[in-house]
C-alpha cells in the first residue's frame, strides 16, 4: 500500500509541522511584542498606554494592556495547548478515517470483482448447459445415426430442420446451428439471420474431440461464441453439433460501470497465443476499443489468468497508469478451453480523492476550530485577568498618590443587576483579592480624608491660639506702657524735690 502510505505519511508530516509551527510563531510574535512594550515602558512609564506606538489592533489581540504579561502568558498557553490538541486530534481522525475509507474501497472493489466473476462464469455455464440440451435432441441423433450406417435418414431431415429452427428462435442469443457427420462434413445448417455475412472461419473445428468445446472471438464490435458438442447415439459417435451465438449479455456484464466511478474498467483477458508472458483481451473496454488484438503485459492480469486472486493498491498497468486493481480467475468452459482472468481497475487518483476530501474537511475544521478557540481563549484570558488589570492600574495610581482609581475596582450596578448570578459563578480568588484591596484602599482613603480634616482643625486651633496670644501680648504691652507712665510721673516729682 505504498501510494496510500506515502500520501498518508506526507500529509501527516505537514499537519504536524503546521500544528507545531503555529504555536511557535504566535509565541515568538507575542514575546517580541512583550519585549517591545517592556522597553517602551522603561523609557516612557509615565505615559499612558496609548503612547506606546503599537498598532491598536495588534495591541487589542495580543496586549490589551502592555504591562499585563500574565494575560499574554495565559493566552499563549491556552492557544498552544488547544492548537496541539486540535492538531493531534485532527491528524488521528484523518488517518483513522482515511484507513476506514481505503479499507472500504478495497472491500468494495473485491466484492464487485467477485460478483462480476460469478455472473460471467454463471452465464457461460448456462450457455454450455443450454447448448448441450439443444444439441442432444433425439431426432437429430436418430438422423445422424441412420446417416452413419447408411439407413434411410430422409424421413427425419425436415423434422431436424424444423427442430433446429425452433431451437434458434426460442433462444435469442443463438442465430446459427450446424450439424456435422462423424467425418466432419456439414450435413445441415440453419441461420436465423440471413443478413449476417460472416462465415465464422475464425472458429476452428476439432471433430476428434470427445468433450464440449467453447470458443470465443471478438469480431466487428460483437463478441461471438461457438459451442461444439460431440453427439453420441447408443454410445457411438455419430457427429457434432455446432451452435453459434453472440455474447451481448456477457459484454453488458463486463461494461457495467455501476460502482466503478469515472475511471473504473472491467477487463477479461486470456493468455496470448504467441507469447507466454503476455495476454490479450477477450473483448476491449468501451473506452479503449483499440486494445483488442494487442498483446499486453501486466503482472496482475497474468496472476489472474494463472488462478490467483487479490487486490493491489498501486499497480502500474499495461499503459503505465497507476491503478488499484482487484483480480481473480474466472471459469469460461472447461480448463482446456479458455484460461481467463478478470481484473477490475480504478485509477489511484480517483481512489485517493475521497481521502483527500476528508483531509480538506479535517484541515478546514482544524483551522475553523483554531480560530474559534483562539477567540475564546482571548475572551477567557481577558476576563480572567480583568481584575488583575484593574488592580494593577489602581496600585500604580495609588503609588502616584491618585486615589480616584479605587472606584474602578468594583463592577457597575447595572452590570451586577444584569449578570449577577453569572458573575457570582465566574468570580474567583482574584475577585476576592480585588474586593479586599478595594476595601483597604477605601479605608486608606477615608483615613487620609479624616487626617486632612484633623490637620485642618488643629491648624485652625493653632491659628486662633496664635491670634489670641498676639492680642494678649498687645494688651500686655499697652498695660506696661501705661503703668510705666503712671509710675514715672510721681517718681519724677519725688526726685525733683
Amino acid at each position: 500500500c505504498n501510494t496510500v502510505a506515502k500520501y498518508l505519511f506526507g500529509s501527516l508530516a505537514v499537519c504536524l509541522l503546521v500544528t507545531c509551527a503555529l504555536p511557535i510563531l504566535v509565541v515568538s510574535v507575542s514575546i517580541g511584542l512583550c519585549v517591545y512594550c517592556c522597553r517602551r515602558r522603561g523609557h516612557h512609564h509615565h505615559h499612558h498606554t496609548t503612547h506606546l506606538g503599537l498598532n491598536a489592533k495588534i495591541r487589542f489581540i495580543f496586549l490589551p494592556h502592555p504591562y499585563m504579561r500574565l494575560y499574554v502568558k495565559l493566552q499563549l498557553f491556552t492557544f498552544t495547548v488547544v492548537t496541539l490538541f486540535l492538531g493531534i486530534l485532527s491528524v488521528c481522525v484523518w488517518v483513522y478515517t482515511s484507513g476506514v475509507i481505503h479499507d472500504g474501497l478495497v472491500d468494495k472493489l473485491r466484492t464487485i470483482t467477485d460478483i462480476r466473476g460469478w455472473q460471467m462464469s454463471d452465464y457461460i455455464s448456462d450457455e454450455l448447459n443450454k447448448a448441450g440440451l439443444l444439441s442432444n435432441r433425439l431426432i437429430a441423433l436418430q438422423y445422424l445415426a441412420n446417416m452413419s450406417v447408411g439407413a434411410d435418414y430422409g424421413v427425419y431431415q425436415q423434422q431436424v430442420i424444423d427442430d433446429m429452427r425452433l431451437a434458434c428462435n426460442n433462444t435469442p442469443e443463438y442465430f446459427r446451428t450446424t450439424l456435422f457427420d462423424v467425418s466432419g462434413n456439414k450435413v445441415l445448417e440453419y441461420n436465423k439471420d440471413p443478413n449476417n455475412t460472416l462465415n465464422f472461419d475464425f472458429f476452428s473445428q476439432n471433430f476428434a474431440s470427445t468433450t464440449t468445446r467453447l470458443q470465443i472471438e471478438y469480431v466487428s464490435d460483437t463478441l461471438y461464441f461457438q459451442v461444439d458438442t460431440p453427439l453420441f447415439y447408443n454410445n457411438v459417435r455419430v457427429g457434432t453439433s455446432s451452435l453459434t451465438g453472440n455474447m451481448e449479455h456477457f459484454l453488458n456484464i463486463m461494461n457495467d460501470g455501476r460502482g466503478l466511478g469515472k475511471t473504473g474498467q472491467a477487463l477479461v483477458g486470456r493468455q496470448a497465443r504467441d507469447d507466454d508472458g503476455g495476454f490479450t483481451l477477450l473483448a476491449p473496454p468501451v473506452s479503449e476499443p483499440s486494445l483488442y488484438g494487442k498483446t499486453l503485459r501486466w503482472n496482475v492480469m497474468t496472476a489472474a489468468i494463472n488462478g490467483n486472486e487479490g487486490v493491489v493498491d498501486d499497480s502500474v498497468n499495461y499503459d503505465d497508469r497507476v491503478v488499484m486493481a482487484s483480480y481473480k480467475s474466472i471459469t469460461l468452459g472447461s480448463a482446456a478451453d479458455i484460461k481467463a482472468g478478470l481484473v477490475i481497475q480504478i485509477a489511484s487518483d480517483e481512489i485517493l480523492s475521497p481521502i483527500f476530501t476528508v483531509r480538506n474537511i479535517v484541515v478546514g475544521v482544524f483551522f475553523g476550530a483554531l480560530v474559534a478557540t483562539s477567540l475564546a481563549s482571548y475572551i477567557m484570558a481577558y476576563n480572567m485577568t480583568s481584575s488583575l488589570r484593574r488592580l494593577h492600574n489602581a496600585t500604580f495610581a495609588m503609588a502616584r498618590g491618585d486615589l480616584t482609581m479605587v472606584e474602578s475596582l468594583t463592577s457597575s450596578k447595572k452590570s451586577e443587576s444584569r449578570f449577577g448570578t453569572l458573575r457570582t459563578l465566574w468570580e474567583d480568588e482574584i475577585s476576592d483579592l480585588r474586593r479586599a484591596y478595594r476595601a483597604m484602599a477605601l479605608h486608606i482613603k477615608e483615613q487620609y480624608a479624616d487626617l486632612e480634616q484633623r490637620v485642618q482643625e488643629r491648624t485652625q486651633e493653632l491659628q486662633e491660639a496664635r491670634l489670641q496670644a498676639e492680642v494678649m501680648s498687645q494688651a500686655k504691652g499697652t498695660f506696661l506702657a501705661n503703668m510705666s507712665h503712671e509710675i514715672r510721673t510721681p517718681l519724677n516729682g519725688i526726685i525733683g524735690i
